[in-house]
Formats: C-alpha cells, sequence, structure tokens
C-alpha cells in the first residue's frame, strides 16, 4: 500500500532532503512551503502523515497545527513538527499543540525514515526511544 507523507517547510533545501529519502522507501511525498499550501494539500492528497516546521511565513506551526486538526483528514493523523529550537523535555509532546511528535533540525535521515516508518506501519518499535516532547 503506498503511503503519502505531506512535508511542510519553507526550507526548499530541507524538503528536497525529506522528499528523496522518503521517496526512496516508496512514500509519495507532497511540498508544501507555507500553511495556506499545506490546508489545501491535506484536504486534495489526504496524507498518511504530515511533517511541518514550526515558523513558516504565513502562520506559527501551532495555528497550522490546529486547522489540520480541524479537517477530517487531519483529525487522527500523525503530525510531526520540526523544530531548530531546543526542545523543553518537561512537556509531553501531546501538550505541545496537539502535536505527535516534534524532531529537532537538523534531522539525520535514518532518524527520520525509522519514525514514519513507526507511524506509517505500526510497528512501534521503529519509532525511536528518544521523542523531543516540546519546543522552547
Amino acid at each position: 500500500m503506498n503511503r503519502t507523507v505531506l512535508i511542510v517547510d519553507d526550507e526548499p533545501a530541507l524538503r528536497k532532503l525529506f522528499r528523496i529519502t522518503l521517496g526512496v522507501e516508496g512514500y509519495t511525498v507532497v511540498e508544501a512551503d507555507d500553511g495556506r499550501s499545506a490546508l489545501e494539500a491535506l484536504d486534495f492528497y489526504q496524507p498518511d502523515l504530515v511533517i511541518q516546521d514550526l515558523i513558516l511565513p504565513d502562520m506559527h506551526g501551532s495555528e497550522l497545527i490546529g486547522r489540520l486538526r480541524a479537517r477530517p483528514a487531519g483529525a487522527n493523523i500523525p503530525i510531526l513538527a520540526v523544530s531548530g529550537l531546543e526542545p523543553d523535555a518537561s512537556i509531553p509532546a501531546d501538550r505541545c499543540f496537539g502535536f505527535t511528535q516534534v524532531l529537532v533540525k537538523p534531522v539525520a535521515p535514518s532518524h527520520l525514515v525509522r519514525t514514519v516508518v513507526g507511524y506509517l506501519c505500526g510497528n512501534a518499535s521503529e519509532v525511536p526511544e528518544r521523542v523531543l516532547s516540546a519546543i522552547a
């Protein structure tokens, strides 16, 4: 079964790295460079997982995740945040704006693949044990 991942980030180089890394693993990757495009892509492609930056040109990641979660296609899928900010380990991921997990940049390709496989293949042993839980 082909799975689709939506990458939301205004950095073209990061989107390309994620697209190539996940594409090699057989995932269909859809890209958006801002929140508005992400909402359109969610409705059109109905991805199985979203990876989004916290700082976007048109809205903050906390606003975007609220809008994604309010849509039927985004209500129950894993949504991972990617941030260059240091995490605050005292806040659980599910209380950090509703993200499933927060990854800190730079994200190693092998870590990205293990995380995505863990969520999309239902193999909890593939999800890295060290989950960074929140942003500062």
